[in-house]
């Protein structure tokens, strides 16, 4: 997926109050307060999950660059780099229909089964009443969507045989996992696709975009089943 290069990233209303927006690639996120000149305790709160390594709250994320990777049905995504050289990935969730409980608990249980080589683990979130907001690790290969279908004319070397079934069996791991984690293992996907495959260093696949479904008034795109996952499709370059 080619990368835009303009980033908007708002933490608030739709209006200037409680509002942090970035520019053109390279600007930071700007935060602005309220008319008190401070902000609410819960608009500068991140929430991050036992395990993550990551040392930084809401304020340092509105100081990052940052950059479109995509637009989806549930949001859009952005590359963010702190000021200390850390990359994170952030997505901006959009027509979340749950409140503030229910998206917590099912945040809880999304961090719960990220212990998984073929899973994308998600690191920390943040919600207000109009904002929410993920954070997960930067898998810098990008998606196997971006290595299938990317742009030919820069030297993009196609996915050999033997690296399209590694990438399979690694998604089918993932995948199993899911199935068999959560309440009487029914824990769900919701939007399988190829976007949402990531590739490792070694071209290792990492599921990404899980367990968010529950949460969205977005109906799934026409193959794409909360409860039954489409079959991945490889192309021959």
């Amino acid at each position: 997926m080619p990368r835009k290069k303009n980033a908007e990233f708002g933490v608030g209303s739709s209006s200037s109050k409680g509002k942090a927006i970035a520019g053109k690639r390279g600007e930071k996120f700007k935060g602005e307060y309220n008319n008190s000149g401070i902000q609410e305790a819960e608009r500068n709160k991140l929430f991050f999950f036992e395990g993550s390594s990551y040392n930084f709250d809401l304020e340092d994320l509105l100081r990052a660059l940052a950059e479109v990777l995509g637009k989806g049905s549930y949001g859009t995504t952005y590359k963010a780099v702190l000021e200390d050289g850390t990359t994170v990935v952030v997505k901006r969730l959009k027509e979340v229909v749950v409140g503030k409980r229910e998206f917590e608990q099912q945040m809880e249980l999304i961090g719960k089964v990220c212990q998984h080589q073929n899973i994308v683990p998600l690191r920390a979130y943040y919600y207000s009443k109009d904002e929410k907001l993920l954070v997960y690790d930067y898998v810098p290969l990008g998606s196997l969507c971006a290595a299938l279908h990317g742009n030919k004319a820069a030297g993009r070397t196609p996915l050999d045989w033997e690296t399209r079934v590694k990438i399979t069996l690694g998604t089918t791991r993932g995948m199993a996992y899911l199935h068999s984690v959560g309440s009487g293992g029914k824990f769900i996907h919701g939007n399988i696709k190829s976007s949402n495959i990531l590739l490792s260093q070694e071209l290792g696949a990492c599921v990404t975009e899980f367990g968010l479904a529950q949460l969205m008034s977005t109906p799934p795109l026409e193959g794409e089943s909360p409860t039954n996952d489409p079959q991945l499709e490889f192309e021959q370059d």
